[in-house]
């Protein structure tokens, strides 16, 4: 997956509705920052 739109397509197309998109799409960037090593300030840097 390129971006957080292609996820939103992505999610659309399945027939998600867009408010569950969002927050689908904020938990799985979470979970990307929670298990990328890196510092938090990296993380700040990148959000």
């Amino acid at each position: 997956m390129d971006d957080t739109d292609q996820a939103f397509e992505m999610l659309k197309d399945a027939g998600v509705t867009e408010s569950n998109s969002v927050q689908t799409v904020r938990r799985w960037l979470k979970k990307v920052r929670l298990n990328t090593p890196g510092t938090e300030e990296e993380h700040r840097i990148h959000k």
